[in-house]
């Protein structure tokens, strides 16, 4: 009786107390509060406060429309030439790593395709880098290839391709199934042909090919006066493989995948390349690859491998850049070039991401050197947005968390503007 007499206490007891609680409110308080805070991230502000974080709205882009510089018509034979139906118009777009993986060149290509005509893909080297990435083309290659670019030495007597890249065939006398091989699996139907330049030193060479079908045939590569090049007939095929025997006196420069009509645009990327050493190329090499493939157009897109914030002076690089404006023009008939500036890059300090001190500097000294050598000029930089642009395309998805280069969509975006710009020309 007495523990069950405790037992009606101690009950009535708590329901008082619940009584009580509920009365100021504590019940509801505690679970509204737990309610609104389960599955809610917190953080912690400066001063130790927890807060609620939040998606962080992106950051306006400022993109402007920027016309190309031109004052002397330079551009004129070339946009003229976006109006010949039927007939090929080529570019060669020479850059660094901002363009290598067909980047911005494969949104120019395709929009410049739209009004004047598909004319294939264009100039593939041998070997590439970026092969497992490029999304207009299949590439892959053995490992035994050796290759020379204007950014190492190459044996005496072998020339730089107009691409900047010469590859050599292994000394080595090997079984046929380690031969040298490249191939090549087209991905769009605009190709009826393709083209190999290279120079024989000595007659004899020869490569053997397979098409889609796999039938390995043989074809003769006559000894060459210069740059030479043989042609191999598609017939609606989208798959070429080369193998070559070793140990002939070859140099291979590279292939054209085409049909002899429309827009071709050339991507000649070099990484880490300053552009500077373009003036390394033979001028006869340049000459004969031009009497080649008949240029319309150069372009010349360099900058990032010399906007460390750490320079200060660049008319050393505005020099370098006329000499290399010059000796294109000299070496390939006075075609008609067209600079493009450095994008933006930044870098980081306890304030935040800002504009390399360099970059304004890097960009005068490039408009410079266009519109002294009579060559067109469009400044990226400013269409980007000028100064601390380069946070906002990060911000918005266009541009990679190193703050220099740009991501496939900021590159399709560049190059339908650059598309838009050159286009402007014509309409």
């Amino acid at each position: 009786m007495q523990k069950a007499g405790l037992t009606g206490l101690l009950l009535v007891f708590s329901l008082i107390i619940l009584f009580v609680l509920n009365l100021f409110g504590v019940r509801e308080k505690f679970f509204r509060t737990h309610s609104e805070n389960h599955g809610m991230k917190q953080t912690h502000s400066m001063n130790g406060n927890p807060t609620i974080s939040s998606s962080q709205t992106p950051i306006k882009l400022a993109i402007k429309e920027t016309n190309i510089l031109d004052p002397t018509g330079n551009l004129s034979p070339f946009l003229s030439s976006l109006s010949d139906a039927g007939t090929q118009i080529r570019i060669a777009y020479f850059g660094d790593s901002m363009v290598e993986g067909d980047l911005i060149t494969q949104t120019l290509r395709y929009q410049l395709q739209q009004i004047s005509g598909i004319g294939g893909i264009g100039f593939i080297p041998i070997t590439s880098e970026t092969a497992s990435f490029r999304g207009t083309i299949g590439h892959s290659f053995s490992e035994n290839w050796q290759k020379f670019t204007l950014l190492t030495a190459k044996p005496d007597g072998c020339y730089y391709g107009i691409s900047g890249y010469t590859f050599k065939l292994p000394g080595d006398s090997l079984d046929e199934s380690d031969y040298p091989w490249v191939d090549y699996q087209l991905l769009d139907n605009g190709s009826d042909f393709v083209r190999l330049f290279y120079n024989a030193e000595a007659p004899g060479g020869k490569l053997f090919y397979s098409l889609t079908d796999g039938n390995k045939n043989e074809l003769s590569l006559p000894p060459t006066q210069g740059i030479g090049e043989i042609r191999i007939n598609l017939g609606g095929a989208k798959h070429l493989k080369l193998i070559f025997p070793p140990r002939q006196s070859l140099s291979l420069y590279g292939v054209s995948f085409e049909n002899g009509r429309g827009v071709v645009v050339d991507n000649f990327a070099l990484r880490g390349h300053s552009g500077l050493n373009l003036k390394k190329i033979d001028d006869n090499v340049l000459a004969a690859f031009n009497s080649l493939l008949e240029y319309d157009l150069v372009i010349l897109h360099y900058g990032p491998n010399i906007s460390d914030e750490s320079t200060k002076e660049f008319g050393w690089y505005e020099n370098g850049m006329r000499s290399v404006i010059q000796k294109i023009k000299r070496s390939m008939r006075g075609v008609p070039v067209l600079l493009i500036s450095t994008t933006d890059r930044a870098y980081k300090d306890i304030n935040g991401f800002h504009s390399s001190p360099a970059i304004t500097g890097l960009v005068n000294s490039q408009k410079n050197a266009a519109l002294k050598t009579d060559a067109a000029f469009w400044n990226l930089f400013e269409m980007m947005g000028g100064k601390n642009s380069m946070f906002a395309w990060v911000q918005n998805g266009l541009a990679s968390s190193d703050y220099t280069h740009l991501t496939g969509m900021g590159a399709k975006k560049t190059g339908k503007m650059l598309a838009d710009a050159l286009l402007k020309g014509i309409r």
